[in-house]
């Protein structure tokens, strides 16, 4: 993604249920000056997005309810470094990991599911029809579950995938 490109797939509830895990492969190449988002699937306040955040450099999983609910991950990211991201909800508790390691969790119990907006790739603000927050990176395999993935499935996912990318 070059910052300006983005995939968009209209909405489809299967892709916005109550209980969910996401997971993806995201690789920075420019952006601390921006909040960028490699995942989004959100409305009016509703839904889930996944951003690198512009204020602390950190991955940022948020779910709206009332308000946005926020976690960030522990440590800042690093440009050109690829990262395994998950982030779960099992209706009541997120729970964001990195590389395979809890980075954060809290209540969400104010989670309201996205009812209209498409998912995008690669740029986020999917309740407008102008799409912000553009990507600049590579992202890769997306996969989004209606289930909370479980810190031993997460386990068993990346640290294969987490020692190939090491050597790339």
């Amino acid at each position: 993604f070059d910052g300006t490109n983005y995939v968009e797939i209209p909405y489809n509830q299967i892709l916005n249920p109550s209980i969910f895990s996401f997971t993806l492969w995201a690789k920075l190449s420019e952006g601390a000056e921006y909040t960028k988002s490699p995942l989004t699937s959100r409305g009016y306040i509703s839904g889930y997005m996944l951003y690198a955040q512009n204020v602390n450099n950190k991955w940022s999983f948020q779910t709206g309810g009332d308000t946005w609910d926020v976690i960030n991950s522990d440590n800042g990211i690093i440009e050109d470094e690829w990262y395994y991201i998950a982030c779960t909800f099992d209706g009541n508790i997120k729970k964001l990991y990195v590389n395979g390691i809890l980075q954060n969790e809290n209540e969400s119990v104010n989670f309201v599911q996205n009812i209209d907006s498409p998912l995008r790739i690669g740029a986020g603000q999917t309740e407008q029809t102008t799409p912000d927050f553009f990507f600049k990176g590579k992202i890769d395999n997306i996969t989004i579950w209606d289930k909370e993935l479980n810190q031993e499935e997460i386990e068993l996912i990346a640290p294969d995938l987490i020692q190939v990318t090491e050597e790339n």
